[in-house]
């Protein structure tokens, strides 16, 4: 099977309205322009629908944008909200705390919907975010319907991983390039716009508008780019870090659904199912889902079965 690609057809109105919107946000951080009432972390993906809102936590880059094809994929009728990573666009410090991600994100969900049933998700280190916060909501006597992890949660380790310890880096460095492995470089300038987007870096609408702004205009996007890139690999590395220092405790609240990639789902010692096992200690479910951990959110066909999946498991979460 071909490596996926991100963002292979056109963008649709939604989603450049939705891109012009967070790079206006971006801009603003950088320049330091007040932008009204604070910036929630909560992103519309699809804020039209009756049916209760699905929230699902950005995963270790920060935005939600990654989300965009599945919220589509699930329907005009589901909504859908994306918690993005503080710091990543608005300014603001980055968090280094799973905690304290958790605190403000629950301030966003019930500005959203403020009693429950919640609908909870995310993937990759987005499942870790969305495992605490239903924890949290337990804990304070809310219901949470539906823990959907996407091949992502928690996991045991006697031994966690530690960035600063070389032989750590060096085994995560080759887990990242395993996964990038896997996919196909974007074919054209839109694709590369939208990847990039997805970690935060603003690309111009075309390579023109560089060309055209003379000495001047081409320096101030060097220098731009060199910002939001280091700021992109700043808000990897704080997450990845904040997710390798989580603790995490039991949960026995409502139903939790595990989409699992197959190349490790019958395998008795993965440490995503094993962990997921440990910790969840309710209603548990562990689906093999389509593709590998990338494509989930890249490719079209293997997001659109993630989207068949999930979007059962929602309807069954909130039957009567």
């Amino acid at each position: 099977m071909d490596r996926p690609s991100p963002g292979a057809q056109a963008l649709s109105p939604v989603k450049q309205r939705l891109l012009e919107q967070l790079r206006g946000q971006q801009q603003a951080a950088r320049t330091g322009t007040p932008r009204g009432r604070a910036e929630l972390p909560v992103v519309a993906l699809n804020a039209e629908g009756d049916r209760v809102p699905f929230f699902c936590v950005a995963p270790a880059g920060g935005s939600p944008l990654c989300y965009l094809e599945l919220a589509r994929a699930l329907g005009p009728d589901q909504p859908f909200y994306g918690f993005q990573s503080q710091g990543l666009l608005d300014g603001k410090p980055m968090l280094s705390s799973v905690e304290d991600m958790v605190t403000l994100y629950l301030q966003g969900l019930r500005a959203v919907q403020p009693a429950g049933p919640y609908l909870l998700g995310g993937w990759s280190f987005g499942g870790i975010v969305a495992f605490e916060m239903a924890r949290r909501l337990e804990a304070e006597g809310e219901k949470v319907a539906l823990l959907a992890l996407l091949d992502g949660g928690v996991v045991h380790a006697d031994k966690p991983l530690k960035l600063h310890r070389p032989r750590d880096l060096a085994l995560w460095l080759m887990i990242l390039g395993n996964y990038v492995s896997k996919l196909k470089p974007p074919t054209s300038y839109e694709e590369l716009r939208v990847l990039a987007q997805w970690v935060g870096v603003s690309l111009p609408l075309s390579p023109r508008e560089n060309l055209q702004g003379g000495v001047a205009s081409q320096w101030r996007f060097i220098r731009r780019m060199g910002h939001d890139l280091l700021n992109a690999v700043q808000m990897f590395t704080t997450n990845t870090r904040a997710g390798s220092r989580y603790v995490p405790g039991p949960y026995g609240g409502g139903r939790v659904a595990l989409l699992r990639t197959p190349q490790d789902v019958h395998v008795e010692a993965d440490p995503l199912i094993n962990g997921v096992r440990r910790y969840c200690t309710g209603e548990l479910e562990i689906y093999e889902t389509p593709g590998s951990h990338l494509a989930l959110m890249m490719d079209k066909d293997q997001v659109e079965a993630l989207a068949k999946q999930l979007r059962w498991c929602l309807e069954r979460a909130v039957a009567p």
